[in-house]
């Protein structure tokens, strides 16, 4: 369909030759006057009204201020035979595209069109863009428009202000760090550092080392005193990640730490204050490891301590669907953040998972949970 093209101009010559002229490329209407234009635009959707600027009784001015303040208003363009750079000015501030004076050269006026229409066409194309992103909601670096993912970020804006410590669940790659990063982003920690720890990748000694440091001589290659994670991370928020992964020994360490905020450096008897928030982060079933006798059952109740439900989402497909490479399988997500005067009741466990679900701390109210891993389904 060819863009519609509205001529007004109080002499008959100009309309109908610029009509003539035109009519290959526009659907051309035509007025003589301010009212007859608006007369004549209640019954068409003009793309082009070129306005002449002298129309007798009510100039073109008038008309361009009344369409102006109309929602989706037609692109304007002046033209008149008492051009100035004053009058052209005036008439981009009023809401003129542009401005062409008489006798008009059609070439040109048709080349100013058709540019115009294409600009007002990208315009409207990149305000439909940014709504379309609008609608999307983020939180640091994380996009989605799910409910799921909508109660995942208001969970994590609900934790990150307090001081307690997060436990993560859920398969590799399903963005445990990323949260993770988010809470402390959040946090009243935010200016401070952010220290991760991959414990899945160090011996129970080197882990020791990295956590909570050495003093000279302490072991093998301890040739100088080391500061660990949790010093280093002073003030701010250590993100501990595979923590199903951590030796009982280390395991007694870090509760001492999350129970007294105080430890030592491996080799040293000095004792060192910890001001540091802890997240956590595992792909595995730690009530599981605790049956089997490889996780501590204190440390789990601690850190899985959840005084208000495990929400239920949908499927990784729905909640994660701007994050590219990510498997379709169904994943969960448990958050814990306990206060020090909330019950430690830890979440339960039933069978009936359908999704991502996270748990963090609001008012107290009754637990319920579901199993961890879910059941392994094929990729799509």
């Amino acid at each position: 369909m060819s863009p519609t093209l509205l001529i007004v101009d109080d002499e008959k010559n100009t309309r109908d030759g610029l009509r003539n002229a035109l009519g290959e490329e526009f659907e051309v209407y035509v007025a003589p006057d301010v009212d007859g234009a608006l007369k004549t635009l209640e019954s068409i959707r003009a793309d082009v009204v070129l306005t002449d600027l002298q129309l007798g009784a009510r100039n073109g001015m008038e008309l361009v201020e009344e369409l102006v303040r109309r929602p989706n208003p037609p692109i304007c363009i002046m033209m008149t035979a008492y051009g100035s750079v004053d009058t052209a000015v005036e008439a981009m501030r009023r809401g003129v595209y542009d401005f062409v004076t008489k006798p008009v050269n059609i070439d040109r006026l048709e080349i100013l069109i058709k540019r115009a229409i294409r600009e007002r066409n990208t315009s409207r194309e990149n305000k439909e863009l940014r709504t379309k992103v609008e609608r999307q909601i983020t939180l640091e670096g994380m996009i989605g428009r799910s409910p799921a993912m909508v109660e995942v970020f208001e969970t994590i804006k609900q934790v990150a202000p307090s001081r307690a410590t997060v436990l993560i669940q859920g398969e590799s790659g399903t963005g445990k760090e990323l949260a993770a990063h988010a809470i402390h982003h959040l946090s009243p920690r935010a200016k401070a550092k952010f220290l991760a720890v991959h414990c899945a990748s160090l011996t129970p000694e080197l882990l020791a080392s990295e956590l909570f440091g050495h003093e000279k001589g302490a072991g093998t290659g301890a040739f100088e005193r080391r500061i660990g994670r949790f010093e280093q991370a002073k003030g701010g928020t250590l993100f501990l990640d595979e923590i199903g992964e951590i030796d009982l020994t280390t395991q007694v360490k870090i509760l001492r730490v999350l129970g007294e905020r105080t430890f030592e450096r491996v080799g040293g008897s000095e004792t060192l204050t910890a001001d540091v928030r802890l997240i956590a982060a595992t792909n595995k079933d730690l009530s599981k490891l605790v049956a089997e006798g490889k996780f501590r059952d204190d440390l789990f109740s601690v850190s899985m301590s959840c005084p208000s439900p495990c929400r239920r989402f949908g499927t990784a497909k729905s909640t994660f669907p701007f994050w590219p490479n990510r498997s379709s399988r169904i994943v969960r997500w448990k958050m814990a953040s306990p206060t020090a005067n909330s019950p430690r009741k830890p979440c339960s466990t039933s069978s009936n998972t359908t999704g991502p679900a996270m748990c963090a701390n609001s008012a107290p109210r009754s637990s319920m949970g579901s199993s961890w891993p879910p059941a392994q389904k094929s990729p799509r």
